[in-house]
């Protein structure tokens, strides 16, 4: 399966000259931020592959539109921002298998204050898995030249990932271990979940919060009621 997503996300990557090594990247941040927050071994590989795999809705997506450097029109402009929704139907063929990846791949440009896309929901409905996903995406993503304009170096797109983290659109601590995977230093008073608790029991918490009994709470998340 690793081979598969692999030779995937290759393929994605070779549509446009830009994004060379884009998917690889994000699959490697992705999983090693994961790892930082104790994520569930699941949730860890279910990152992996789901960076591989992130921008396959691009596939949907002319060729000429992410190639514009300028403005898009309204029309291009959706259909791009749909490219997670094609992605999210495209992983449903695997069925049950494939849930996980499809639900990640769907989210990987929402932001917790509701300004992402393509759904604009908020934090409440972005898992730990999620916010990761979209921290590594839009690092990775900084590093690399688009048509609108240029790489940032790595020192100015961790400046940047932190602002957007500062301004509620990015998660704090998913921001600081995809950082910390990519090797820079991060702040360690924001490494870990309030009180100490991990990133499955910040999970379990909000879900609380929500209401849920431990019953719905354990079916939510696939794990036990104990």
């Amino acid at each position: 399966c690793d081979e598969a997503f692999l030779a995937i996300a290759d393929m994605i990557d070779m549509r446009m000259p830009f994004t060379q090594g884009h998917s690889r990247m994000v699959s490697e941040l992705a999983m090693g931020a994961g790892k930082r927050i104790g994520l569930p071994d699941p949730d860890v590989r279910a990152l992996r592959w789901s960076g591989c795999i992130h921008d396959i809705g691009e596939l949907v997506v002319p060729v000429a539109t992410w190639m514009r450097n300028g403005p898009l029109s309204v029309r291009e402009r959706d259909a791009a921002q749909l490219h997670a929704y094609y992605g999210e139907r495209a992983l449903a063929s695997f069925g049950r298998e494939g849930e996980a990846m499809a639900a990640l791949v769907l989210r990987h440009h929402e932001r917790l204050d509701g300004s992402g896309y393509h759904r604009g929901v908020g934090a409440t409905m972005l898992t730990n898995s999620a916010r990761v996903l979209a921290a590594a995406d839009a690092y990775h993503a900084m590093t690399q030249p688009r048509p609108h304009r240029a790489a940032l170096t790595d020192t100015d797109a961790a400046r940047q990932l932190r602002s957007e983290a500062d301004q509620g659109r990015l998660d704090p601590a998913a921001t600081d271990a995809v950082l910390a995977a990519a090797g820079h230093t991060t702040h360690r008073s924001r490494a870990g979940g309030p009180g100490g608790l991990t990133a499955r029991e910040c999970e379990v918490l909000g879900l609380l919060a929500q209401g849920l009994p431990n019953k719905g709470i354990a079916n939510e998340l696939g794990i036990s009621r104990k």
